[in-house]
This record gives structure tokens, C-alpha cells and sequence, in this order.
């Protein structure tokens, strides 16, 4: 999915992954708080113990895989450590709000429901999206198009309820185009 991250890193037999979702974390407090620390410490003989590690005030643990990728859909760190002790998971808590107002769009007013209009960001749209839409079976698939321009467009879709047939469709529809530039 083109706002799922996995970062992941080892050394000396142990290894850890870094899960995330773009656009509704914090970028900075995944990297000062909790990657810089697994990388500097010797995971080798690591027991479990993730509060020596990472510095996080919110440390959960997951039950199972659905319920911490449920998890990262609402903007939760899912951190996997494996050493020569066996396979630890957590989840920290790295939501983030949106510095720039989304505002009601000018060109199509709602009367009913959220007041809220994209941006000039594809990244925060993502977000506002997953604000809204709060499963991991939301997908995001990134094309560029226009050989002078290259536009990013992006398909969105909820896996399980759209029709393969029709995502397929799409996507190759968005494949064969053939344009210069695209520019709204």
C-alpha cells in the first residue's frame, strides 16, 4: 500500500522492523524516539522488555496481527524485535495531526457530513482519507503520469468491498495513458 512503511534493520544475528502509516504519524517521534534507539542498542540478547529500548510513554502489546494492523491504521508504530531470546511485538502510540487546516472545498459545498476538502499534498489526503476510513483493507496505489508533467495519481479503494475486476480496470486504464502533461 503506497502509505505502509516497514523499516527494518539487524545486526549480530538480531533484526527489527518499524511499521507504520505514513501521513497520520509522527515522522519525528518515530525517528528520535524510537528508531535511533533500536539502532543503537545491541538487540542480540533482547528479552521483551521494549521499555528499556524505545522511549515511548504508550506501549501496548498487540494480540494478534489483525488487531495491530487495525492498530497502524489509526496511526500506531508496530515495532518487531527478533533476537536469539525469540519474537517480541509492540505498538506505539505516533498519531499525528495536520499542521494546515483542511478546509471546506469553495466548488462542491455538503450540507450534511464533514467540512473538509483536499489539499495540494497527496500525503495529506492519505491521511484525511484514513481519518475517515479507519481499516488496514484501505489501499492506496500511486501512478505517475504525463511524460512532461509526472503527475501523481493515486487510486484508493477498500480491499474486500471493490471489485477486483473494477481496481484492475482502473489500474490499467491509468497504465495506458498517454499524455504530456496533467495538470488538475
Amino acid at each position: 500500500c503506497e502509505d505502509f512503511v516497514c523499516f527494518t534493520s539487524g545486526r549480530s544475528g538480531a533484526r527489527f522492523a518499524l511499521m507504520f502509516v505514513k501521513g497520520i504519524t509522527a515522522r519525528d517521534f518515530i525517528s528520535e524516539r524510537l528508531l535511533r534507539p533500536l539502532q543503537m542498542t545491541d538487540i542480540a540478547d533482547f528479552d521483551g522488555d521494549f521499555g528499556h529500548i524505545v522511549e515511548s510513554p504508550n506501549l501496548s502489546f498487540p494480540t494478534d496481527a489483525g488487531s495491530a494492523a487495525r492498530d497502524a491504521a489509526i496511526g500506531e508504530v508496530i515495532i518487531i524485535i527478533e533476537s536469539k531470546n525469540g519474537f517480541f511485538a509492540a505498538l506505539a502510540n505516533a498519531q499525528q495531526t495536520h499542521g494546515r487546516s483542511v478546509d471546506e472545498p469553495d466548488s462542491d459545498v455538503t450540507v450534511r457530513g464533514p467540512k473538509a476538502g483536499f489539499v495540494e499534498d497527496a500525503e495529506t489526503n492519505m491521511a484525511l482519507i484514513r481519518k475517515y476510513i479507519r481499516t488496514p483493507d484501505l489501499k492506496f496505489v500511486r501512478f505517475t503520469v504525463g511524460e512532461v508533467s509526472n503527475t501523481k495519481v493515486i487510486i484508493s479503494y477498500v480491499s474486500g468491498r471493490a471489485s477486483a475486476d473494477a481496481v484492475n480496470s482502473i489500474k490499467q486504464k491509468i497504465s495506458k495513458l498517454k499524455a504530456t502533461a496533467i495538470t488538475d
